[in-house]
């Protein structure tokens, strides 16, 4: 808010009046007043909320987290009615059926005046990471990534404070596929190159790259927040609500037989059993802070380890396979470099690249 501006109560409309103090875009007082008019118009939604509006959540804070079967116990657990959850300036509302879904959507349309989407699903936040992550890494190219005057090292910084930041927002609470990782490791090894500078026909491999940048893989990346997330969460209060969803469950309903869609504790086991950390004992660790991130640290860099190692035995054996089934023809030996090809096209083009990086013909 600026001076000389007329501005509308929460409640209806009142006369216009002049504004002698605010805040401008950047200062530290707005997220609080956000935080502020956010609850209070969450709090307008819901007074004419009915109590089937919205999902009850049972759960309860003792035991193992990946034990489901002690939720269904009578007198051991607790429930909690749940209409919203919340994440910055993001809201998603929850309820069982499809009337108390709109009526929900209703209320909180009446209150906040905003845009509201009906898919929860993740492809579209996908979509939308990458391309705000596409056009972030677009903006600098000419002062950051394309400038001789920058070293490597400052140009990969940039790119972690720029492009990844808005690439992996809000990954804590991701439940990902591998189509999504493969999106995500698409977007992160173009940009990769873009800034080494590395051409497809250079011939470097993915692993290559990031070993060149001194970066891990877009999956450790969203591992190591979902560790951190997780460990956080863990040392909450225990009325606070993300502990109670993260250690509860849907108090009605079921889940449909066959192959269910993964949820985030399934995502999270996968993750410490990939990070080599125990899932029966892990809250012994994430109760100190200090301890959780070091072991977190530890985890995820083993597991680029055993990664990157995994897809380098992948491609030596697929490498080896290729050269026993067909071995390449002494006539298309190239001139510059003496790589025998398998056809004549293949030469062509292979000897085009070699004079691109400047081969020349020896005398």
């Amino acid at each position: 808010m600026w001076p000389g501006q007329n501005k509308r109560r929460f409640v209806g409309l009142s006369e216009p009046f002049s504004i002698s103090n605010g805040v401008k875009q950047g200062c530290v007082l707005a997220p609080t007043l956000f935080s502020i008019f956010f609850s209070m118009m969450l709090k307008q939604a819901n007074e004419n909320c009915e109590d089937e509006d919205g999902i009850y959540i049972r759960y309860r804070l003792d035991g193992s987290l990946f034990n489901l079967r002690r939720l269904q116990a009578h007198t051991k657990t607790n429930e909690r009615l749940i209409r919203d959850f919340l994440f910055a300036d993001d809201a998603a509302l929850v309820a069982h059926t499809e009337q108390a879904l709109q009526r929900l959507t209703s209320c909180f349309a009446d209150a906040s005046r905003c845009t509201i989407s009906s898919d929860a699903r993740l492809d579209k936040e996908i979509d939308n990471r990458l391309a705000r992550a596409n056009s972030s890494f677009g903006r600098p190219y000419k002062r950051a990534w394309n400038n001789k005057s920058l070293k490597i090292k400052t140009k990969i910084q940039v790119y972690r404070a720029v492009v990844l930041t808005t690439l992996l927002y809000g990954s804590e609470t991701w439940v990902t596929y591998s189509s999504h990782i493969r999106l995500l490791e698409r977007l992160h090894q173009r940009c990769l190159r873009t800034i080494l500078q590395i051409h497809w026909s250079d011939l470097v491999t993915n692993v290559e790259v990031l070993e060149q940048a001194e970066i891990p893989s877009i999956e450790a990346l969203i591992a190591k927040s979902q560790l951190r997330w997780a460990g956080h969460v863990f040392r909450m209060k225990d009325h606070r609500l993300p502990k109670i969803a993260l250690y509860g469950e849907i108090r009605t309903g079921h889940r449909y037989r066959g192959a269910p869609k993964k949820r985030y504790k399934d995502c999270l086991k996968k993750t410490f059993t990939a990070c080599n950390i125990d899932h029966q004992n892990w809250s012994a660790f994430a109760a100190d802070r200090s301890a959780w991130r070091l072991i977190s640290s530890k985890g995820v860099t083993l597991f680029e380890e055993t990664r990157r190692d995994t897809i380098k035995d992948k491609r030596s054996r697929r490498k080896a396979r290729a050269a026993s089934a067909v071995s390449p023809d002494p006539a298309f030996s190239c001139r510059l470099c003496s790589r025998a090809c398998r056809s004549r096209i293949g030469l062509f083009s292979h000897e085009r690249s070699c004079r691109q990086r400047g081969h020349s013909v020896p005398s």
